[in-house]
C-alpha cells in the first residue's frame, strides 16, 4: 500500500508555528508545536458522535493521534480544529475538495441580539432536547454536529470560548465564535452549555436579551447510557444546583424533561417561551419523537 504523508499548512502558521502531518495509510495525525510556548487545541469530527481530542502541547514538542483527514475508514475523522494561543482563538474547517484548512473569518456581532441558552446537568437529558430542537428547525449552530449524531448537539466553538470567559474573563474572540456558529437573524439561536451553575448570571450580563431553558431531569435506574449512569452517581445537591441556576433579570424556564417528551401542550409552552412561533399538535409531536428516535412509552408510566 502506498503511504501518503502530507503536511497541511495552517493559516497564520507563522503566528501559531504549528505543523500537521497526516499519514493516510494508518490514519494517524502528528501535531508539531515548533514554538517555545505551549498551545491548546481541539480536534473535531462533526459527522460522528464526537468526543473531541482536547490537548495541550508544550513548546518544541509533538503528539500523535489516531485520527485522519477526509478518510472514511477511521472513526476519528478530523473536519474542524480550534487553536488557542495567548488568549486568541483560531478556528479552521477542513475542505475535502480543496484539500486544505480554511480559516474562519471574523464577523460583526451584537451582544444585544436574542439568544437562548440551553443548560442543565451533563448527562441529564440536554442532548436529546437539543436534538428535538434541531428537528423542529431551530438553530443550534453550524458547529454543533450533524443531526444524525446521538450527542452532543452543542456549538463546540462557544463551549471552547466559555472556558476562557468563565476562567479568565476573556470576552474577546466572539467575532470568530459567532462566525463558526453562524448566527442567524431569521431563526431562534440556541446555545447549549450544560453545567453552567452560577455562570448563568455572567452570561446574562454579557447577553442582556438572552433567555435560559434549564432541563430538569430526575435520576432513573432504567437508563442504559454511560453518561446517564454518571449522572445517576452525581450528588443530588450538585444536580439540583446545575438544573436550577441563578439568573438576575433574564427569563428562565425550568423544563420538566418527562413532561416535555410526553405532553405536546407542555412542549408548546417551551417553544412559545423561546419565541419560536412553532405550535405542535399531537400528530406533529409524535412525528418529532419518531424523527429523533425517542421512545417515550416508559416515561408515560412515571
Amino acid at each position: 500500500m502506498e503511504i501518503t504523508s502530507q503536511f497541511y499548512n495552517i493559516p497564520d502558521s507563522k503566528e501559531l508555528n504549528v505543523n500537521f502531518l497526516v499519514d493516510s495509510s494508518n490514519g494517524k495525525t502528528k501535531v508539531q508545536n515548533l514554538d517555545s510556548s505551549s498551545i491548546f487545541f481541539e480536534l473535531y469530527n462533526q459527522k460522528a458522535t464526537f468526543a473531541p481530542i482536547v490537548w495541550t502541547i508544550n513548546g518544541q514538542t509533538e503528539s500523535i493521534f489516531n485520527c485522519s483527514l477526509n478518510h472514511e475508514n477511521y472513526s476519528c475523522n478530523i473536519d474542524s480544529i480550534i487553536f488557542s494561543k495567548y488568549g486568541k482563538i483560531h478556528h479552521y474547517n477542513f475542505s475535502p475538495t480543496q484539500n486544505k484548512f480554511i480559516k474562519t473569518q471574523p464577523i460583526d456581532y451584537n451582544l444585544n441580539n436574542p439568544i437562548i441558552f440551553l443548560t442543565g446537568h451533563s448527562g441529564g437529558g440536554t442532548s436529546i432536547v437539543a436534538k428535538s430542537f434541531k428537528y423542529l428547525g431551530l438553530h443550534l449552530g453550524d458547529d454543533s454536529g450533524e443531526f444524525s449524531n446521538r450527542k452532543n448537539h452543542e456549538s463546540y466553538t462557544f463551549r471552547h470560548w466559555s472556558g476562557q470567559f468563565f476562567t479568565k474573563n476573556i470576552t474577546d474572540n466572539l467575532d470568530i465564535v459567532f462566525s463558526a456558529f453562524k448566527y442567524s437573524h431569521n431563526q431562534i439561536n440556541i446555545i447549549k452549555l450544560p453545567d453552567l451553575s452560577s455562570q448563568t448570571i455572567r452570561l446574562g450580563n454579557l447577553f442582556p436579551n438572552s433567555k435560559f431553558v434549564s432541563v430538569v431531569k430526575h435520576k432513573s435506574k432504567s437508563t442504559l447510557s454511560t453518561e446517564g449512569n454518571r449522572f445517576n452517581n452525581k450528588n443530588d445537591l450538585e444536580v439540583y444546583k446545575e438544573q436550577h441556576p441563578p439568573v438576575e433579570g433574564n427569563p428562565i424556564f425550568h423544563m420538566d424533561w418527562v413532561k416535555y417528551f410526553t405532553d405536546y401542550r407542555y412542549a408548546n409552552k417551551i417553544l412559545n417561551f423561546m419565541g419560536s412561533g412553532i405550535i405542535l399538535n399531537e400528530d406533529s409531536f409524535n412525528q418529532m419523537l419518531k424523527g429523533i428516535s425517542f421512545d417515550n412509552s416508559r416515561l408515560k408510566k412515571l
